[in-house]
Order: C-alpha cells, then sequence, then structure tokens
C-alpha cells in the first residue's frame, strides 16, 4: 500500500513537471486608430472620420522594425510581442500635420500578456501654399503689349491656357512648388525674338517677368497706288533672306519719292564676298523686286547690272551680313536715265531749247512753213539745220532751201 502510493505521489510529481515545463510564455499586443482630426484640437471628436492606408512603425526591443497599415476603419495591430521596452511612430504624409500625440514617437513599455489599446495618431490636412506665374507679350517694333496671344501652361499632369489681355499681361495662378512649361503660340505674320517655351520652377514664390517678344513681318509699302508684292510666310530660323527694289529715280536723289516706280527686268547679282564670284542671280519683277531666299547666316556682296541709258544714284553694289533666320529687307538700288547733252554749231545756248515727251531738244525758234528754223528778225537762219532721228540738230549749210529742216 505504501509501495502505490509513493509510485502514485512520484507519477503526479513528473506530470507537474513536465505541465510546467511545457508551458508557453504569455505575448502581448499593442493596436490604436488613425484619425483625421479636422478641428485640429488633438481630440477625435464624433464627427471626425478614420483615416486608412498610413503606415506605423513599431520598433521592437532588439532594435528591427515592423510596419502595419491602418484599415478602412483606421486601425492597426502589432499582435505576439513579447514583453519589453517599444517605440510606435507614424509615416507622415505630405499636406498634413500631427495633433496628437505631441511628440512624433511614443515610448512603450509592455509586460509579459499585456495589451495596449488606443495608441492612437491624430493628423489635420493643412493647406498648401500656391503661386502664380505671370507675364506679357511684347511687340519687338513698338514695345506695346499685344492682345489676345495664346499662352500655355504644362507640366507632367497638367496643361491650361489663357489669353494675353489689353496690355499683353498674362497670369496662371494658384499653382505649387514644381516646374512648369510656359509656351507662346506661333503666328505667320510675327517672327520670335526669342525662344517660344520657357521652363520655369516655382520654389515658395511668385515667378513674374517670363515674356515673349515677337516682331511684325515687314511688308514693304511702295509709294505709288501698286501695292508692294508680300513677302513669303514666316522663315525658319535656320536660313534667311535678302531684298529690295530696283527703282527709276526720276529725280536723281538717291531716294524713292512719291510717283516713282520700280524697274522690271533688271539683273541683281549675289555674290561671294571674298572671290567676287556670282552665286545667284534673279531679275526684278514687274514693280522692280528681288528676293534672295534661304541664305544662312553669314557676310554677302549685292550687285545690280547696270543698264545702257541709265546710271546709278545710289552705290550700285551693298555689302550685307544676315545673322541666322533674318529677313533683310529694302536693299534698294536706284538709276536714272542718262540725257544726251545737245551740242549746236556755234555755241548754241542749251536755254534756248524745248524738250519733247521724248528728251528731244528742239530750238525755241519758229519754224518756217517747211521746218526750217527763222532767226529773230523771221528770215530763214543763213546756216540751215536738219533734225536728224535722234531729235539732235545738224547743221547742213550745202543744202537747198526745200530740203532744210527735213529728218534724215
Amino acid at each position: 500500500m505504501i509501495r502505490k502510493l509513493t509510485l502514485m505521489l512520484l507519477l503526479l510529481t513528473v506530470v507537474a513537471v513536465i505541465g510546467i515545463s511545457g508551458a508557453s510564455a504569455a505575448t502581448s499586443s499593442i493596436s490604436g486608430f488613425k484619425f483625421n482630426d479636422v478641428n485640429g484640437n488633438g481630440t477625435w471628436d464624433p464627427v471626425e472620420p478614420a483615416l486608412p492606408n498610413w503606415t506605423i512603425v513599431l520598433t521592437m526591443p532588439d532594435g528591427s522594425k515592423i510596419t502595419n497599415t491602418t484599415n478602412a476603419s483606421g486601425f492597426y495591430i502589432f499582435s505576439n510581442l513579447p514583453a519589453g521596452n517599444y517605440t510606435l511612430e507614424e509615416v507622415l504624409q505630405p499636406g498634413w500635420v500631427r495633433t496628437f500625440p505631441k511628440e512624433p514617437i511614443i515610448s512603450i513599455t509592455l509586460s509579459e500578456g499585456e495589451d495596449m489599446k488606443d495608441t492612437g495618431f491624430g493628423n489635420m490636412k493643412i493647406s498648401q501654399a500656391t503661386f502664380n506665374i505671370s507675364g506679357f507679350k511684347i511687340n519687338g517694333d513698338t514695345g506695346n503689349g499685344i492682345q489676345g496671344w495664346n499662352i500655355t501652361l504644362s507640366n507632367d499632369t497638367m496643361q491650361t491656357s489663357t489669353l494675353t489681355g489689353t496690355d499683353g499681361s498674362y497670369q496662371f495662378t494658384g499653382l505649387l512648388n514644381g516646374t512648369y512649361n510656359v509656351t507662346e503660340e506661333t503666328r505667320s505674320d510675327f517672327t520670335p525674338n526669342g525662344p517660344t517655351s520657357q521652363n520655369v520652377t516655382i520654389a515658395d514664390q511668385d515667378i513674374t517677368d517670363i515674356n515673349f517678344t515677337n516682331t511684325p513681318v515687314s511688308q514693304t509699302p511702295t509709294p505709288s497706288q501698286t501695292p508692294a508684292p508680300s513677302p513669303p510666310s514666316t522663315p525658319t530660323l535656320t536660313t534667311g533672306s535678302i531684298s529690295g527694289f530696283k527703282i527709276n529715280d526720276l529725280n536723281g536723289n538717291g531716294k524713292w519719292d512719291e510717283g516713282e516706280n520700280g524697274l522690271s527686268g533688271w539683273t541683281i547679282q549675289l555674290m561671294d564676298i571674298e572671290t567676287h564670284q556670282v552665286r545667284k542671280e534673279t531679275a526684278t519683277d514687274d514693280q522692280g523686286f528681288y528676293r534672295f531666299e534661304n541664305l544662312p547666316a553669314g557676310k554677302y556682296l549685292i550687285e545690280e547690272k547696270n543698264q545702257e541709258g541709265f546710271v546709278p544714284t545710289s552705290s550700285p553694289v551693298k555689302v550685307i551680313t544676315l545673322v541666322q533666320g533674318e529677313n533683310s529687307i529694302n536693299n534698294n538700288f536706284t538709276n536714272r536715265l542718262v540725257l544726251s547733252l545737245v551740242h549746236i554749231d556755234n555755241q548754241r545756248n542749251v536755254e534756248n531749247k524745248d524738250m519733247d515727251d521724248k528728251g528731244n531738244i528742239n530750238d525755241k525758234k519758229d519754224k518756217g512753213d517747211q521746218g526750217n528754223i527763222k532767226d529773230n528778225k523771221g528770215g530763214n537762219t543763213k546756216d540751215n539745220k536738219d533734225i536728224n532721228d535722234h531729235g539732235n540738230i545738224k547743221d547742213e549749210k550745202d543744202l537747198n532751201h526745200k530740203d532744210k529742216g527735213n529728218k534724215h
């Protein structure tokens, strides 16, 4: 009996020891909520919503980190934690500030089997500062603003446009920090004076004076009623042109005055500035206009080929330097007709002559019925004159009275 009792006690002791050694330590947890603190008072009020999809970071007693994400109710939990010292923090998202707790990191000491609840975070959304980009659209000839010009603002996520006002100004408002592209429209009747697109970076301040300047494409007016030929559309920036007019300079003053027209069919040559060899050649049109196109930047020599019966009244040679894409206009040449001086035998004064419509010079003295020139006494002059086909008066002393004054 005593032996049986001893065996039973021994068995109970072994079972107890096995039970104690096989039992695991109780685990702990940390949990809480993430809420939108709309009024920023640091308290989760009944009308304030939860914040899902926020990251919560837990630093373990050994220094390692684990993360959890709040669910649709703003709830998170870290389970199966051993006893020890922990720190808890949130990953702050852009555009938000923390209102609870005051410190960004919460220190927690967990006892075995302890569940630490309501370790929450409150955040309030802040209004982000916005800025402006502005500038002017400017007429390069007058310096005044151009109204109604389209300006476009864009970046990787947006694009918007506006028209310039009466003073040529434009403005884009409500912009966040970042890089933007500002682009102007292009028009065939204007030539840009600079780039048509500019990159602009906003860094906590407004950006001003993002200006665009364009110069109207010149169309040379003619003094006469006949309009000058319109130049072609705006050239590309890679090549330029040289143009001008050939003018009948009636008064010989070297200028294009009212009533003076262009001369057609005159040859204008574009020559090499070093060798003087002809590179291009063209003829003036019915209004006296000429043009050399598709010219790269460089120095050029322009020369007219004079025609018989004309003399230049301004330089017949011009040196022109083109920059890239430039249209050099009004490179004009002026010429006038040569009027032959009339030499009369016995050194008659030219002031006594009249000029007909064809430039022929006639004696102011009266002619007889048969074309003979009479002297001031009313009789036929002693030295009879014959008028040739060019209007010149020739001495024909030996002709009889019948042939005097006839044209040869």
